[in-house]
């Protein structure tokens, strides 16, 4: 997660009646929650993607914004 989405899902909190620490912490915890179930769903481990066993690279660029569109090549390979 880039830090603008993490401010981004933060602001979302803002009306929540928590600490800004436990805001943090749920913000993250929901993020590697929904990591989990799309790694999952799209039978992506990311063990195996780390040591290189998949051909599939990590899906999720920390250099760029979240975007649902996939780049072509990528779409090509899942199919």
């Amino acid at each position: 997660m880039t830090p603008t989405e993490f401010n981004t899902l933060l602001s979302l909190t803002e009306g929540m009646d928590m600490p800004l620490d436990d805001r943090k912490a749920m913000v993250k915890f929901t993020w590697l929650a929904m990591e989990a179930i799309v790694d999952k769903e799209w039978n992506i481990n990311p063990v195996r993607c780390k040591r290189g066993e998949l051909e599939l690279n990590h899906l999720q660029n920390t250099q760029m914004e979240l975007d649902s569109k996939l780049p072509p090549s990528t779409t090509q390979t899942l199919h």
